[in-house]
């Protein structure tokens, strides 16, 4: 376990006028400098991002693990500075983010600490008809979270409160991402713009919401919670950072689940907000 320790957010960064193309980044930073504020330990400060659990251990993977996280990563910035361009034509460039400072900030402060250990992660293939491996899976990432940090904190961000996990389902989806992202930019036509959000489309990973997790392993019930809020889903890869934003924002509110979606095949994803 290794995340670095960065300083404070420039001022100017996450305070000051904005456009509608750097709001979130904005508003990621913000949340950035609060935890270096209101965090007690040095894991992680200054940074964001999540812990990744790898849960296959196979010639293949051993093979092809190391791109997928070097690829991941890459098109998760990707992601982050395409939402400088969030619309098209003129109107597009009226609203994005010509200076790209903010972003840039938010994609040097990206950290994913991977954790591999076949004696203890490698559970074989995840399913939502089995359960425990999930259950299995949430008590080594809380263990892991416990030991790295100088006491255990009311209130997270998304690297404190959920995990993001690759097996072999998961890896092959990855390998739509071997290769260059897109260029991001004002696309001129809606067509364009189309086109550019289904880049790397099909590439998900399992993301565990820790506290729900547990949830579902008790019991418990929740007034309001969608049946199909399990505590483990599917993310497409290129809603990571706006999970870990969701997270993160609702640092004021007592209790939050990441909101959620069933499939008519019975599998539970990340739902858009």
């Amino acid at each position: 376990m290794s995340a670095p320790s960065l300083g404070p957010v420039p001022e100017h960064l996450r305070t000051g006028t904005t456009t509608r193309g750097d709001l979130m980044a904005k508003q990621i930073l913000a949340m950035i400098d609060a935890d270096i504020t209101r965090a007690r330990r040095s894991y992680g400060r200054g940074t964001w991002g999540y812990t990744v659990l790898r849960t296959v251990y196979t010639p293949d993977s051993d093979r092809l693990f190391p791109e997928a996280m070097d690829h991941l990563k890459r098109w998760i910035l990707f992601y982050i500075d395409r939402g400088r361009f969030s619309s098209f034509g003129g109107r597009g460039k009226e609203v994005m983010a010509e200076n790209p400072e903010r972003v840039n900030e938010v994609i040097r402060r990206l950290h994913l600490d991977v954790i591999e250990d076949k004696e203890n992660l490698d559970v074989g293939p995840l399913s939502f008809n089995s359960p425990e491996a999930f259950y299995q899976l949430e008590k080594h990432y809380r263990q892991t979270m416990n030991a790295v940090r100088e006491e255990v904190e009311s209130a997270e961000t998304g690297r404190f409160s959920d995990c993001l996990i690759v097996d072999a389902e998961s890896l092959a989806s990855l390998q739509i991402l071997f290769r260059d992202p897109p260029v991001p930019r004002n696309p001129d036509t809606l067509e364009e713009l189309q086109q550019l959000k289904k880049a790397g489309r099909g590439s998900w990973l399992w993301l565990l919401d820790s506290k729900n997790t547990r949830r579902h392993h008790a019991g418990a019930v929740v007034d309001g919670l969608d049946e199909s809020a399990v505590g483990f889903m599917k993310i497409e890869t290129g809603m990571i950072h706006q999970a870990w934003y969701a997270r993160s924002m609702s640092w004021s509110r007592y209790e939050f689940f990441l909101p959620t979606k069933r499939h008519e095949n019975g599998e539970v994803y990340l739902d858009y907000w």
